[in-house]
């Protein structure tokens, strides 16, 4: 019911187990830009229960996200917005080729404390020539 309350401008999706058909989480592509070829990734939500378990929900996630933002939609730019809290995503994604192009500080209100936002991006091109290569290996690690 909440999907389908959402806008025009963004797509989601939910997260599910190949083997168990189980759903495991939500990703969402937001601000869809048809006109500028940009779009943003965000929501990456796994249940509190898949993040202590060593499977790449979220990296095969985000890995088929971008690959449709970019090689389905044809788009040249995708955004994400990171809170600047969760290094260990902001470390990630710029492993995986991802730029830093901004801070919002003391942007949202999350527990009662205004928290900073990074503002991440990439380009097609190097979506294709770097982070899907570094991706599938990292996703080799679990098989």
């Amino acid at each position: 019911k909440w999907i389908r309350s959402r806008g025009d401008n963004e797509i989601n999706y939910v997260i599910v187990d190949k083997k168990t058909n189980e759903s495991v989480g939500a990703i969402t592509i937001l601000d869809v830009n048809e006109a500028d070829g940009i779009a943003s990734v965000g929501r990456l939500l796994l249940d509190e229960q898949y993040l202590k378990q060593s499977k790449p929900y979220g990296l095969e996630a985000l890995l088929l996200t971008y690959d449709f933002v970019f090689n389905k939609m044809n788009f040249r730019k995708m955004t994400g917005e990171i809170l600047e809290a969760n290094q260990a995503m902001v470390k990630l994604q710029k492993f995986l080729g991802m730029t830093q192009e901004g801070l919002l500080e003391k942007h949202v209100l999350i527990n009662g404390n205004y928290e900073n936002i990074c503002i991440m991006s990439i380009f097609k091109d190097k979506f294709n020539d770097f982070y899907l290569k570094k991706v599938n290996f990292l996703l080799k690690g679990f098989k």
